[in-house]
């Protein structure tokens, strides 16, 4: 409890203040500062990866549930809960969380990649999670990601004529 409770305590102080309404729905410095000390603070190594069941995603869900509190918005998923009787007792629009299952494990039989006659290694190229499925896709490579457009002395991650 204790531990929690300082968490908590860290969390409410790391977090930027609430914005005040602004009188444009444009403010976009106002708006990008606080998501920029978000994300900040939701990135931070101290954070662990945000795993879960790790100590960094309970500090990371705490900090997103005061920052929703903050920010007015109110839970939209239902909480159970147990009665003295022993009953289970379910409150519409009180919890934050939304139920989903995860965990499990998921045994990687065979994993490959190849593009343009090009073979990729697992594990030292690109890595498979147990969030998705088995199948064959063919098509067009599509660029996700970051690069940099108009960087310092005309700089580009790409040349001239390349069509992102």
């Amino acid at each position: 409890m204790r531990t929690t409770l300082m968490l908590g305590l860290i969390t409410a102080a790391a977090m930027p203040a609430a914005a005040e309404p602004a009188s444009s729905v444009l403010d976009f410095e106002a708006d990008h500062r606080v998501f920029t000390q978000h994300i900040y603070y939701l990135a931070n190594d101290f954070m662990e990866g945000r795993v879960p069941g790790s100590r960094g995603a309970e500090i990371a869900r705490q900090y997103a549930e005061t920052a929703f509190e903050r920010s007015g918005l109110s839970p939209a998923f239902a909480e159970t809960t147990t009665a003295e009787d022993g009953s289970e007792v379910e409150r519409e629009f009180s919890s934050w969380r939304q139920p989903f299952a995860l965990g499990g494990r998921v045994e990687v039989k065979l994993a490959e990649f190849e593009a343009n006659g090009m073979k990729f290694a697992h594990e030292r190229d690109f890595v498979v999670t147990g969030l998705g499925g088995e199948g064959e896709m063919s098509g067009d490579a599509v660029f996700v990601g970051y690069s940099i457009d108009d960087g310092n002395n005309g700089f580009s991650s790409y040349p001239e004529d390349t069509d992102l």
